[in-house]
C-alpha cells in the first residue's frame, strides 16, 4: 500500500505478518526535535551577585525569520529570592551572555542579544509575565513549556528581588521556530 504524507511525498506502508501496519511516531518534546533536526535550541546562563530589584538576565530575539520560544528559565540563589519575569523595552547595558547551541554538532549561533552576569540598566518593564519564589540554596524554574513566544525585536528580562545579596544563577532554555 502507498500512503501520501502532508507534503505530497508517497511512501510504501509496511505491514507485518500479523496484518497490522508498522508505524513510527515522534513523541519527544518540540525542543528535542528542533535541536536534533535544525540545531536551533540554545541555553544562556548568567551568574551574578544580585541586589534588590535588579534586572540580571536579558534576552532579545533578533531573528527576522523565526520566533524565539522560551522553554524554561531556571533560577537559584544562596538566599531566598523572588524572581520576576518581565516583558521589557529599552536597551540593556552590555554584559554579554553567550547562548550555547544544545546540538553540540551544530555551528548555528543564536540570533539574539543576551546580557547578564551583572546588574543591567536601561530597561523598562512593560509587563510582569511571571513570579517565582526560590528558597535559599535551591533552584526552581519558570516552566513555560514553549508557551512564551518572543517575536523579532521583543525582549524579556529576569529581575532578582532579594533584600540580601547572594550569588545567583539564571539559565534560559530557548529554541527557534518559523513565525506563525
Amino acid at each position: 500500500m502507498i500512503v501520501e504524507n502532508g507534503t505530497g511525498t508517497k511512501h510504501a506502508l509496511e505491514v507485518g505478518s500479523d496484518g497490522k501496519a508498522s508505524v513510527d511516531s515522534r513523541s519527544a518534546d518540540q525542543a528535542y526535535h528542533v535541536s536534533k533536526d535544525a540545531g536551533l535550541a540554545y541555553v544562556a546562563t548568567s551568574i551574578d551577585t544580585a541586589a534588590s530589584a535588579e534586572m540580571t538576565a536579558y534576552l532579545k530575539n533578533t531573528d527576522p525569520d523565526r520566533d524565539m520560544i522560551i522553554r524554561s528559565i531556571r533560577c537559584g540563589n544562596v538566599v531566598t529570592t523572588l524572581y520576576k519575569l518581565h516583558l521589557v523595552t529599552g536597551t540593556s547595558s552590555t554584559s554579554a551572555m553567550v547562548p550555547v547551541n544544545k546540538n553540540l554538532g551544530s555551528t548555528n549561533t543564536a540570533l539574539a542579544t543576551a546580557n547578564g552576569n551583572a546588574a543591567l540598566t536601561g530597561l523598562t518593564s512593560s509587563a510582569v509575565l511571571g513570579i517565582l519564589r526560590v528558597p535559599a540554596t535551591d533552584s526552581r524554574a519558570f516552566e513555560l513549556e514553549g508557551e512564551l513566544r518572543v517575536p523579532v525585536n521583543v525582549a524579556i528580562a529576569v529581575e532578582s528581588d532579594t533584600t540580601a545579596g547572594g550569588i545567583e544563577e539564571i539559565e534560559i532554555n530557548f529554541f527557534y521556530e518559523a513565525k506563525q
